[in-house]
Protein backbone atom coordinates (compact mmCIF):
# COMPACT_ATOMS: atom_id res chain seq x y z
CA UNK A 1 0.00 0.00 0.00
CA UNK A 2 1.27 3.10 -0.94
CA UNK A 3 2.12 6.15 1.61
CA UNK A 4 -0.40 8.25 -0.12
CA UNK A 5 -3.39 5.35 0.18
CA UNK A 6 -2.90 5.09 3.72
CA UNK A 7 -3.29 8.84 4.60
CA UNK A 8 -6.63 8.89 2.48
CA UNK A 9 -7.61 6.00 4.31
CA UNK A 10 -6.85 7.93 7.47
CA UNK A 11 -8.69 10.83 6.19
CA UNK A 12 -11.51 8.91 5.66
CA UNK A 13 -12.07 7.31 8.72
CA UNK A 14 -11.39 11.05 10.37
CA UNK A 15 -14.41 12.26 8.44
CA UNK A 16 -16.81 9.57 9.17
CA UNK A 17 -19.34 8.92 12.56
CA UNK A 18 -18.46 5.89 14.69
CA UNK A 19 -21.07 4.45 17.39
CA UNK A 20 -21.30 2.03 19.87
CA UNK A 21 -24.14 1.00 21.93
CA UNK A 22 -24.05 1.21 25.89
CA UNK A 23 -26.98 0.69 27.73
CA UNK A 24 -29.27 0.51 24.78
CA UNK A 25 -28.30 3.98 23.10
CA UNK A 26 -25.93 5.10 20.39
CA UNK A 27 -22.95 6.82 21.82
CA UNK A 28 -20.50 8.81 19.02
CA UNK A 29 -17.17 7.58 20.29
CA UNK A 30 -13.42 8.11 18.18
CA UNK A 31 -12.55 5.62 15.12
CA UNK A 32 -10.18 4.41 17.77
CA UNK A 33 -12.53 3.65 20.41
CA UNK A 34 -15.09 2.10 17.90
CA UNK A 35 -11.94 -0.11 16.93
CA UNK A 36 -11.19 -1.06 20.66
CA UNK A 37 -14.95 -2.37 21.43
CA UNK A 38 -14.87 -3.95 18.46
CA UNK A 39 -11.90 -5.62 18.66
CA UNK A 40 -13.00 -8.72 20.27
CA UNK A 41 -15.96 -9.42 17.74
CA UNK A 42 -12.88 -9.28 14.49
CA UNK A 43 -10.43 -11.65 15.98
CA UNK A 44 -13.28 -14.44 16.17
CA UNK A 45 -13.92 -13.40 12.91
CA UNK A 46 -11.01 -13.75 11.86
CA UNK A 47 -9.89 -16.96 13.42
CA UNK A 48 -12.80 -18.13 12.26
CA UNK A 49 -11.92 -17.40 8.78
CA UNK A 50 -7.80 -18.45 8.98
CA UNK A 51 -9.51 -21.83 10.69
CA UNK A 52 -11.80 -22.49 7.74
CA UNK A 53 -8.51 -22.43 4.98
CA UNK A 54 -6.41 -25.22 4.87
CA UNK A 55 -3.11 -24.72 5.94
CA UNK A 56 0.44 -23.91 3.69
CA UNK A 57 2.84 -26.18 4.22
CA UNK A 58 6.18 -25.43 1.70
CA UNK A 59 4.55 -23.05 -0.33
CA UNK A 60 1.51 -25.04 -1.30
CA UNK A 61 -2.17 -25.54 0.22
CA UNK A 62 -2.60 -28.87 1.79
CA UNK A 63 -5.07 -30.96 -0.31
CA UNK A 64 -5.73 -33.11 2.98
CA UNK A 65 -3.82 -35.93 2.06
CA UNK A 66 -1.98 -36.16 5.03
CA UNK A 67 -0.11 -40.02 4.19
CA UNK A 68 2.96 -38.48 2.38
CA UNK A 69 2.81 -34.67 3.97
CA UNK A 70 5.36 -33.94 6.05
CA UNK A 71 3.33 -32.16 8.79
CA UNK A 72 1.74 -35.48 9.61
CA UNK A 73 2.66 -36.40 13.10
CA UNK A 74 0.49 -40.10 13.11
CA UNK A 75 -2.30 -38.16 14.52
CA UNK A 76 -3.05 -35.48 12.01
CA UNK A 77 -1.80 -32.60 10.63
CA UNK A 78 0.07 -29.94 13.12
CA UNK A 79 -0.21 -27.35 10.78
CA UNK A 80 -4.42 -27.68 10.48
CA UNK A 81 -4.86 -28.19 14.24
CA UNK A 82 -7.28 -25.28 15.62
CA UNK A 83 -5.42 -23.00 18.29
CA UNK A 84 -7.48 -22.21 21.87
CA UNK A 85 -7.14 -20.15 23.51
CA UNK A 86 -9.12 -22.07 26.77
CA UNK A 87 -6.34 -25.44 25.74
CA UNK A 88 -3.39 -22.67 25.65
CA UNK A 89 -4.65 -20.96 29.48
CA UNK A 90 -4.98 -24.94 30.68
CA UNK A 91 -1.71 -25.50 29.43
CA UNK A 92 -0.30 -22.81 31.01
CA UNK A 93 1.34 -21.07 28.07
CA UNK A 94 -1.59 -18.18 27.83
CA UNK A 95 -2.40 -16.13 30.61
CA UNK A 96 -4.98 -13.49 29.60
CA UNK A 97 -4.62 -9.67 30.94
CA UNK A 98 -7.59 -7.94 31.36
CA UNK A 99 -8.63 -6.00 28.86
CA UNK A 100 -9.25 -1.74 29.29
CA UNK A 101 -12.74 -1.43 29.76
CA UNK A 102 -14.19 0.40 26.64
CA UNK A 103 -17.68 0.96 27.57
CA UNK A 104 -16.49 2.62 31.05
CA UNK A 105 -14.46 4.62 29.05
CA UNK A 106 -17.12 5.60 26.69
CA UNK A 107 -19.36 6.24 29.37
CA UNK A 108 -17.29 8.23 31.00
CA UNK A 109 -16.61 10.52 27.93
CA UNK A 110 -20.31 11.13 27.70
CA UNK A 111 -20.53 12.47 31.05
CA UNK A 112 -17.89 14.77 30.47
CA UNK A 113 -19.43 16.13 27.42
CA UNK A 114 -22.46 16.99 29.47
CA UNK A 115 -20.74 18.34 32.72
CA UNK A 116 -18.75 20.85 30.17
CA UNK A 117 -22.26 22.01 28.57
CA UNK A 118 -23.74 22.43 32.30
CA UNK A 119 -20.27 24.48 33.08
CA UNK A 120 -20.84 26.83 29.65
CA UNK A 121 -22.42 29.51 31.60
CA UNK A 122 -19.49 29.64 33.64
CA UNK A 123 -16.20 32.14 33.20
CA UNK A 124 -13.26 30.56 31.58
CA UNK A 125 -11.16 30.16 34.46
CA UNK A 126 -14.10 28.15 36.02
CA UNK A 127 -14.05 25.61 33.02
CA UNK A 128 -10.40 25.63 32.73
CA UNK A 129 -10.19 24.15 36.33
CA UNK A 130 -12.83 22.02 35.43
CA UNK A 131 -10.55 19.89 32.29
CA UNK A 132 -7.42 20.09 34.99
CA UNK A 133 -9.66 18.66 37.75
CA UNK A 134 -10.16 15.71 34.23
CA UNK A 135 -6.62 15.64 34.65
CA UNK A 136 -6.21 14.58 38.07
CA UNK A 137 -4.21 17.54 39.42
CA UNK A 138 -4.02 19.18 42.91
CA UNK A 139 -5.18 22.57 43.97
CA UNK A 140 -1.75 23.62 44.27
CA UNK A 141 -0.47 22.13 40.35
CA UNK A 142 -4.21 23.79 38.65
CA UNK A 143 -2.93 27.27 40.43
CA UNK A 144 0.06 27.21 38.61
CA UNK A 145 -1.22 25.64 35.48
CA UNK A 146 -3.95 28.98 35.58
CA UNK A 147 -1.24 31.84 36.62
CA UNK A 148 -3.08 32.24 39.56
CA UNK A 149 -1.43 33.36 43.03
CA UNK A 150 -3.84 31.65 45.18
CA UNK A 151 -4.78 28.40 45.62
CA UNK A 152 -7.46 29.81 47.42
CA UNK A 153 -8.94 30.64 43.74
CA UNK A 154 -8.86 27.15 42.56
CA UNK A 155 -10.78 25.94 45.95
CA UNK A 156 -13.32 28.30 45.15
CA UNK A 157 -13.96 27.31 41.33
CA UNK A 158 -13.15 23.32 42.86
CA UNK A 159 -16.25 23.82 45.21
CA UNK A 160 -18.25 26.05 42.75
CA UNK A 161 -18.20 23.01 40.22
CA UNK A 162 -18.76 20.36 41.92
CA UNK A 163 -21.82 22.43 43.76
CA UNK A 164 -22.88 22.88 39.75
CA UNK A 165 -22.23 19.22 39.23
CA UNK A 166 -23.84 17.48 42.14
CA UNK A 167 -26.58 16.07 40.34
CA UNK A 168 -24.63 14.14 38.06
CA UNK A 169 -23.21 11.89 40.95
CA UNK A 170 -26.77 10.07 40.89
Amino acid sequence: MKKTDLNERTANNEEREYYVIVNGEKVPVTYEVYLEYYRPERREAQRKYRNSKQPMINGKRCKGDCKYCTAYDGIGCTQSREVSLDQMTEDGTFEAVAPDNTESEAIAHVLKEEMREALQEENDLCRETFELMNQQMTQKEMATELGVSSPGTVSYYTKRIREKLDGFND
